[in-house]
Formats: structure tokens, sequence, C-alpha cells
């Protein structure tokens, strides 16, 4: 744990904070295979899933902490934004399924297409992003890149590894 003057570099009570709002965001996603899907194989399976989701869904809390709570230096960073973007889905569809769950409307209609569209928009604007500021730059330039505070890296490594996005939603879709 380091201190704010450091930088934002470390890891701080709120980011963990934000982390675990991440994982209240997984909950909501994985709570209905997890009690269809219970076997020794699935089970597993399913926590690397909820895992996934889980910090992939904190993103959008880690910029709200660092970018107005914490104030950090050089915040956001292409990592950071790529974090929120592909996080914003998930937190979203998670809200609008619990509200409307309590309702009695139907959400086996509107979840997966508002999961899938919303997931396929972030997907593609990161990859987007990722193509024109990491790839399609020069080497010097892509190295300056991944410097910064670990949130960078992550968001970063999340954007590269998009394809698990859409398989943890075909999960939690069914």
């Amino acid at each position: 744990m380091t201190a704010t003057g450091e930088g934002g570099r470390g890891l701080s009570v709120l980011d963990i904070t934000s982390l675990v709002s991440g994982a209240a965001v997984a909950s909501v996603h994985v709570s209905g295979p997890m009690r269809e899907e219970a076997s020794a194989v699935g089970g597993p399976f399913l926590w690397a899933v909820f895992l996934w989701i889980g910090v992939t869904s904190a993103g959008p809390f880690l910029y709200l902490v660092r970018r107005y709570a914490r104030k950090a230096a050089s915040y956001p960073r292409l990592g950071d934004r790529l974090w929120t973007i592909l996080g914003l889905p998930w937190v979203i569809t998670s809200v609008a399924r619990s509200i409307l769950s309590r309702t009695g409307l139907p959400i086996e209609k509107w979840y997966p297409f508002g999961l899938s569209i919303g997931l396929a928009c972030a997907c593609v604007t990161s990859l987007l992003m990722v193509l024109h500021q990491w790839v399609l730059v020069s080497p010097e330039d892509a190295a300056k890149t991944s410097e910064g505070p670990w949130t960078n890296r992550v968001g970063l490594a999340l954007a590269v590894a998009w394809p698990i996005q859409a398989g943890a939603a075909l999960v939690v879709i069914g």
C-alpha cells in the first residue's frame, strides 16, 4: 500500500474497495449459472469466469476513485481508459438486471441482447484504441504506453485479451 503522494502507482484501500465493487457486479452476472451448474468441472470454471468479470467490471469504479477521489498524477492512461470501457457493459447490465428482476419484468429477453451489444461496442472500441495508440506507432512510443501505474498495465492486458470478454458473456447468458 502506498500513499497518494507517490503518483498513484501503488494499491490503496480505495482501489481494493473498487475491486470488491467489481466482485459485486460479477456476482449479479454469475449467480444464475452458479445455481444451475455446480458440477466438479463446471464449478472451478465458473469461479474463473466470476474472477474475470469481477476484475473487468472494477475498471469503472477504479476510474472514478483514481480520477476524482485520489487525483493521481498522470491519470488516466490508455490502459485505464480501456479498462473503464470494457467494464461499463458489465456494470450497466448488472444494475439494470438487479433492478428489473425485482419488478417482475422478463429479463431473459433484453439481458442477452444488452450485454452482447454493450460488450461488442466496448471490445471494438478498445481494439481500435489499442491499434491506434499501441500497435501502429513506433516501438519507442509503444513502450511508453505500458509505463505508469498498475491499472494501466491491467487495462492493456484486458484489452488485448478481449475475446475472453465474449466467452464470459456466453457463459453468463447461457
